[in-house]
């Protein structure tokens, strides 16, 4: 299958992305890739990190991807020049996240929870011109939301540990794309603030885009395919248990 937009991520949490991009393109062939074989990345270096990033977008690239878009911050971060001055369609979710908070924040207070490898790169703060920006590394969420922990006793612990170490702010980015999951678990926290998640904000960026680079947006009917480099029952499973629904389920090897 060819002319496709291409999405991966580490695990699950690059599906947040995926149903927004559902929402806007409804006849788009979609590709996505969970490479749970390498989950988690964010407790990796970022030298790892950045190989098994290029390989996922080699994989895509030549499976016949117009667009790939990388759904993890973590991912993004580790290859944020080549994503920058790329000839080819490359998006990550770090940029169109940044701007759409800077956007929704009125005093450019803004709190970051992401991987830790996320927050050591800084590279959230280099498109947040102008904001006071507090960071905490939250690498540790990312295994037991991948097992669906989402609202368990010690998800909600850790979640108010971490939160209790961030500045005051009133516009939070969830700079991982599987904390959406606990989302309405981090409100609980802090029901005044903004919390702002990639999926929509990346979304409406391939959209802008879209537009900008003239691509044609399919009106025929579009085909679905979930690749995973793991456990393909696990996936499995964690698709149904999420209601995601996809034409293909497919373990490769790359």
């Amino acid at each position: 299958m060819d002319d496709f937009i291409g999405i991966f991520d580490s695990g699950i949490g690059g599906l947040t992305v995926y149903s927004k991009i559902l929402e806007v393109f409804k006849n788009e062939n979609i590709v996505y890739l969970a490479d749970t074989k390498n989950c988690p990345y964010g407790t990796k270096d970022i030298n790892t990190v950045k190989e098994i990033t290029l390989k996922n977008i080699e994989y895509l690239k030549n499976l016949g991807a117009k667009i790939i878009i990388i759904a993890c911050n973590t991912a993004t971060s580790s290859i944020i020049d080549i994503i920058d001055n790329s000839n080819y369609y490359l998006l990550g979710v770090i940029q169109p996240t940044a701007l759409y908070a800077l956007e929704h924040s009125s005093t450019k207070t803004i709190g970051l929870l992401a991987t830790n490898l996320t927050v050591s790169t800084k590279v959230y703060e280099k498109y947040l011109v102008g904001a006071t920006v507090y960071s905490e590394g939250c690498s540790d969420f990312v295994m037991p939301i991948e097992k669906g922990l989402f609202h368990s006793k010690s998800m909600k612990k850790m979640i108010r540990d971490h939160l209790q170490k961030l500045g005051k702010v009133d516009t939070l980015i969830l700079g991982c794309t599987h904390f959406p999951y606990i989302k309405e678990e981090i409100q609980e926290f802090l029901p005044e603030v903004k919390i702002i998640e990639s999926g929509e904000a990346t979304a409406l960026y391939l959209k802008k885009y879209f537009e900008i680079n003239n691509f044609e947006v399919r009106t025929k009917h579009r085909k679905l395919v979930f690749l995973t480099t793991g456990d393909l029952e696990k996936c499995s499973k964690q698709i149904a248990m999420l209601n995601y629904q996809f034409d293909v389920i497919k373990e490769i090897k790359i």
